[in-house]
């Protein structure tokens, strides 16, 4: 869709086109109505939506009446579609386009698409709406939003009034029934679902607007309206608010009205009904068929009618129930559940309720918990700032960690400021703030009630540890992160912990503690010990064989020499491989062979174990595993292939157990299809088996992939040097034509005309000339002149194609190219050459034809320079030709 739609001013004009045409030779007709409305359905059947709308386009530019209402209502059809699949970046051309289709035609029939068109404002408001709930937003963006909205509460509501009207005129036109055919009984059937549908919509949008403006503003005049349009959709009596005793249970599976409910209860508890509010999403909670993306908004939606309300209690028992289902885990609150409850917590009041203010506060320091245990400490920060931490304990871990939060992101945005904040800081007074952040971090880890909060207690600690180390104090970061290591139950933050180690240790060296050599070198060894077949592991021991000291081969060396009784050995031997391959690819040929043998002997000894890891490996892992095993094997396989005397055996071994091991791991074989193809060319070259050759070839018919590319033209390199030793051999010449023409087609594609490829042309044009010289059949003279002009428009003029253009262009009476080539063999070739002769003389004789003066000028020419007429083989036919010209014309 994406393509298309990029390509509409230029191609779908030749394809719709293409289309008529075919379906005028399909069902001839010279109703041109009639072929419009084929077409229209042909491209609607085919799902060509964005053709459609161009061919739709058009027509109305030269339609009327009833023609002319039926293509608006299915272009704005077409549009609301566009609308909802484009990605976002494409919907904007559609969406302007649309807006003009409303403003020349501002018909109510195209409600559809004013609605669509609204709607994308009216979301905007509602993010800038529901981040104001969490008060994230700024007041600017709330003023903005506010506006929009009321804008949008009376268009809206306007199209759900005409709406609603039209839909009462048809439901009308359609009991009477009277003067309506069973055609027109269907259609107006039709255009009143379309007007419910319409009408449903415009309520829903009109209502929600409405109740975000009175969340925003505390109009409660705004909230009743509201209730009036989620009225239309719950079956309340017009223009009466919703009543659970008329709620249609039944659509409840239905989003819209689902949502509406949850508007209702919203806008009950924004007029001061929570009562009746929380009655509504009861309703929701025990329903069985209600959306699961309604369902998640319950607890939220209860937050903001219990937590006003002060009803702390039951708001607790709800928050209990949610993050601990009976019989299941404690989990954190979702992050927008989470922000909301420490909104309402940290800013309500106690109320009466007895231990009222213990359990807000408990409930906001519940609410920072769970948005640290999931990583948010950005909303925990913001609230901080928004709301402080007095209300929660000054001793406990939330209030500590909080503070530290926002020490840390304090000299963060301070270090941000100054550049190189990936760096530690250099500024005295961002040091110190890094500083006081680590004593933050780590009071909060070391609270009394800390252990109530491992993970976040252990994550509190090693920021302890970050603090200092962008503060520049390494070897007490290094400190920290060790107790964090040694401490930690979890494997991530011990991974995490070990490898920081490592890297302050490593500073610390750098910027003089030459003393911690041994330690640094010490939690290397312990961290790649632990953690061999990681990143950090990888980095780690190159640099310990002195990356960027020395020379590839001289890494290769330490890694080989990881004793086999060494956890590191299989990885070791794997990365040595890796680089002794990198270093055949690019060594000179004389060096090529003795490393490619180098590197098959030390991946044999690694791949066994890494092909039986994957096959034996589950779940993600499988597909990790695979990929390097397979990989190894992939590079033995060119390596194999390689070599100055190829490994065949190894070859067709590796070639069967590549699909195999992919198929075993679930490893996608069509990635490999094509390489594996190329591969069998190169095998069936090397063994010189032609019947091999062909199959791999034509198994790559239909690609044009780098690799296909790469076989075609190692075949026509193969058959080429076949013809060349035995240059009669009909057959021979056929094989170069059979893989050349692709070859050539790909050059042209590509637009490739230098020396190297029109060398290649050259070559498949004279073949495909030799087979016409024995065979006559056309085709191939076709192909040889089809290639050869296109190296002469080119500028591509080899002489060998030059003289067959020439021969080719007079067999088939085009002379005048025929004459141009010879002339271009006379200026391009020395006279003491055979062929200057021969292109002298063709080139006279047509000139003979087209220009007799001229013919004549060009004889006495080259009679001044050569008297004798020139060679044996040619001075016989010049002086014939002489005669011919010195006779009188016939």
């Amino acid at each position: 869709m994406r393509r298309l739609l990029d390509l509409i001013p230029a191609v779908i004009p030749a394809l719709l086109a293409a289309t008529v045409a075919g379906a005028r030779l399909a069902a001839p007709t010279p109703d041109h109505a009639l072929n419009d409305a084929a077409l229209d359905e042909y491209l609607k059947q085919r799902g060509l939506l964005t053709m459609r709308v161009y061919s739709l386009e058009k027509r109305l530019l030269s339609t009327s009446g009833a023609e002319r209402s039926r293509i608006l209502s299915d272009l704005a059809s077409a549009y609301e579609t566009l609308l909802e699949s484009l990605p976002a970046e494409k919907r904007a051309a559609i969406r302007e386009r649309s807006r003009l289709l409303l403003k020349d035609n501002p018909r109510p029939e195209l409600a559809a698409l004013r609605i669509n068109l609204l709607k994308a404002e009216y979301l905007s408001a509602e993010q800038v709406a529901e981040r104001q709930r969490l008060r994230l937003g700024t007041e600017s963006d709330a003023a903005e939003a506010i506006a929009s909205l009321k804008r949008l509460a009376i268009e809206f509501s306007e199209i759900a009034q005409a709406a609603n009207a039209k839909a009462r005129a048809l439901d009308d036109q359609i009991h009477a029934r009277g003067d309506l055919s069973y055609a027109d009984e269907e259609d107006a059937k039709r255009q009143l679902q379309d007007a419910r549908r319409v009408k449903s919509l415009a309520h829903y949008y009109a209502g929600w607007s409405d109740c975000y403006i009175a969340q925003l503003t505390g109009e409660r005049e705004a909230a009743g309206e509201a209730l009036v349009h989620f009225g239309a959709l719950l079956n309340a009596p017009d223009k009466k608010t919703p009543s659970l005793d008329r709620l249609p249970r039944s659509l409840l599976s239905y989003e819209h009205i689902a949502r509406a409910c949850l508007g209702t209860a919203t806008c009950l508890a924004l007029l001061g009904n929570d009562a009746e509010a929380l009655r509504w999403l009861d309703e929701l909670s025990t329903a069985d068929n209600v959306p699961a993306s309604v369902r998640a908004q319950l607890l939220s939606r209860r937050i903001a009618v219990l937590g006003p309300s002060s009803r702390w209690n039951e708001l607790a028992a709800w928050v209990r129930r949610t993050r601990a289902p009976q019989g299941k885990v404690t989990a954190p609150l979702e992050t927008a559940e989470a922000v909301l409850l420490a909104v309402v917590a940290l800013e309500g009041a106690n109320g009466p309720e007895p231990g009222g203010e213990a359990v807000r506060t408990e409930l906001g320091r519940l609410a920072l918990a769970d948005l640290i245990s999931r990583g948010q400490t950005g909303y925990v920060v913001a609230l901080s700032k928004r709301f402080g931490t007095g209300a929660l304990s000054s001793e406990g871990f939330i209030a500590q960690y909080v503070r530290a939060l926002q020490e840390f992101d304090s000299a963060r945005a301070k270090h941000r400021d100054v550049g190189r904040d990936s760096e530690p800081a250099t500024d005295a007074e961002i040091v110190r703030a890094y500083r006081r952040a680590a004593a933050l971090f780590d009071a909060a880890a070391s609270a009394p009630d800390a252990s109530a909060f491992e993970s976040d207690a252990e994550r509190a600690a090693l920021n302890a540890g970050m603090s200092l180390f962008y503060a520049g104090d390494f070897a007490q970061a290094a400190d920290q992160f060790a107790k964090v290591a040694r401490r930690s139950k979890q494997d991530d933050s011990r991974r995490e912990a070990l490898w920081y180690e490592v890297v302050a240790l490593d500073r610390a060296f750098e910027s003089g503690r030459k003393d911690l050599a041994d330690r640094r070198d010490g939690a290397a060894v312990l961290f790649v010990s632990t953690y061999p077949r990681t990143e950090q592991a990888a980095r780690l021991l190159l640099k310990r064989a002195g990356i960027g000291k020395f020379s590839d081969k001289e890494v290769v060396e330490s890694l080989l020499s990881v004793p086999e009784s060494s956890p590191l050995w299989q990885e070791a031997r794997v990365q040595a491989s890796t680089i002794l391959f990198r270093i055949a690819r690019g060594a000179a040929p004389s060096d090529r062979d003795e490393t490619l043998t180098r590197f098959l002997e030390i991946s044999d000894q690694v791949y066994p174990a890494e092909r039986d890891a994957a096959i034996a490996s589950e779940g993600s892992r499988r597909q990790t595993q695979a990929q390097r095993a397979i990989l190894i094997a992939r590079q033995q396989l060119e390596a194999a292939l390689g070599l100055l005397t190829p490994d065949a055996e190894r070859a067709r071994r590796l070639l069967i157990e590549i699909p195999r091991v992919a198929e075993l791991c679930g490893f996608p074989i069509s990635d490999l299809v094509d390489e594996l193809a190329f591969r069998r060319v190169q095998l069936a070259v090397s063994a010189g088996n032609d019947s091999e050759l062909e199959a791999a070839i034509f198994s790559l018919k239909e690609s044009s992939s780098g690799f296909a590319q790469s076989a075609r033209l190692l075949a026509l390199r193969r058959a080429i040097e076949a013809f060349h030793a035995a240059p009669t051999d009909v057959e021979a010449a056929r094989r170069i034509v059979a893989v050349g023409e692709d070859v050539v087609r790909s050059l042209d594609d590509q637009k490739q005309f230098d020396a190297r490829a029109n060398a290649l042309r050259d070559e498949v044009a004279g073949a495909a000339a030799s087979v016409f010289h024995e065979t006559g059949g056309s085709q191939f003279r076709d192909l040889a002149l089809r290639i050869d002009r296109a190296m002469y428009e080119q500028g591509g003029r080899f002489t060998s194609s030059l003289r067959r253009l020439a021969e080719m262009s007079e067999q088939v009476g085009d002379e005048a190219t025929a004459l141009e080539c010879w002339k271009l063999l006379v200026s391009g070739l020395r006279e003491d050459q055979l062929g200057w002769f021969e292109a002298r003389y063709r080139s006279i004789i047509l000139m003979l034809k087209s220009d007799p003066a001229a013919a004549r000028d060009a004889f006495k020419l080259f009679e001044l320079s050569h008297p004798n007429f020139g060679p044996t083989t040619w001075a016989p036919k010049f002086r014939e030709l002489r005669e011919r010209l010195a006779a009188p014309p016939a």
